[in-house]
């Protein structure tokens, strides 16, 4: 039996190394769609050359999704689980194996957890760019 659990947690491991990474493409898939959103969010006048996500990591800098649209939370998160649907099945199975933790089985809140967390962290990532920097300096004056 020690060596069945040994084994589960090697597959567990394993699948984190190319879960995070399969995680990551999958939330930059759906930024790229995003990015071709015409909602207009946020009271500033942002230039022309801003698209959705360029406005939405400004915004969630200060609000939470709900504080900016009503629906935007749902809007984000279904662009998100539909990229998560079209993974291949093995990409699916290191994401939903990675999120195992050994004896309890696949969990799917904790694998969507991870997607949502990623995505969060790449929109903060992306808040840092210099079009976005320039943008906020020149608005703080």
């Amino acid at each position: 039996m020690a060596d069945n659990n040994e084994l589960i947690k090697e597959i567990q491991n394993q699948c984190k190394y190319f879960a995070n990474d399969i995680v990551t493409r999958l939330c930059k898939r759906a930024i790229r769609k995003m990015k071709a959103w015409e909602i207009k969010i946020g009271e500033d006048n942002y230039p022309e050359s801003f698209n959705f996500f360029d406005i939405l990591s400004i915004e969630c800098q200060s609000k939470c999704y709900d504080e900016i649209s009503p629906c935007l939370k749902d809007a984000i998160e279904g662009v998100l689980d539909n990229e998560y649907d079209n993974l291949l099945p093995q990409e699916r199975f290191f994401v939903d194996y990675s999120r195992c933790y050994y004896d309890n089985g696949y969990d799917p809140i904790s694998v969507k957890q991870l997607i949502y967390k990623r995505f969060n962290e790449l929109l903060n990532e992306h808040w840092r760019i210099k079009k976005i920097s320039n943008f906020e300096e020149s608005r703080s004056w």
